[in-house]
């Protein structure tokens, strides 16, 4: 469950919150199944916050840092996420129906067993990303680096792969 605390600090805005961050960086927030539908946390550091089961349906976390995050079951449908630097998050089961990851920094991301059905991941990086058994149907994957990346048994029909870089991904049983 969130810390209440840490959820009222969030709701007093995005640049208290950071400030907070930046104060008590040996803290690291528990905002887990809390509902953040329509928040704007734009440029929000959540950086190793424990997001599990939170729901950010149609939130604006566009620039938002959520390095080693764990977001694991976290809902974003449709929510803004351009921009954005997940790298080295665990969002595994995590469902991003939807959302606009356009230039998002997923490298080194846990995306296993994630939905992105629809989502836009237009020049994003997922550079060595696990992205085992993903669900990425009719996402928007055009020029997006997925450079080292594990996309065993991902369901890739209908995506966008236009300049998409995967020679050096691994794509086994992957259907595309």
């Amino acid at each position: 469950m969130a810390n209440t605390a840490q959820l009222t600090r969030l709701q007093q805005g995005i640049a208290s919150w950071n400030r907070w961050r930046q104060n008590n960086n040996n803290i690291l927030p528990d905002l887990s199944k809390a509902d953040l539908i329509h928040f704007n946390l734009s440029k929000a550091n959540l950086s190793h916050a424990n997001l599990q089961q939170t729901i950010f349906n149609t939130a604006n976390l566009s620039k938002a840092l959520l390095i080693n995050a764990n977001c694991s079951g976290a809902y974003l449908v449709e929510a803004n996420l351009s921009q954005a630097n997940l790298q080295g998050a665990n969002c595994s089961k995590i469902v991003l129906i939807g959302a606009d990851l356009h230039q998002a920094n997923l490298d080194r991301t846990n995306l296993h067993q994630a939905n992105l059905n629809a989502a836009n991941l237009s020049f994003a990086t997922l550079c060595g990303a696990d992205c085992r058994g993903a669900e990425l149907k009719g996402a928007d994957l055009s020029f997006t680096d997925f450079s080292g990346a594990k996309l065993q048994g991902a369901d890739l029909r209908f995506a966008n792969l236009t300049q998409a870089k995967l020679e050096t991904a691994n794509l086994e049983g992957a259907q595309y």
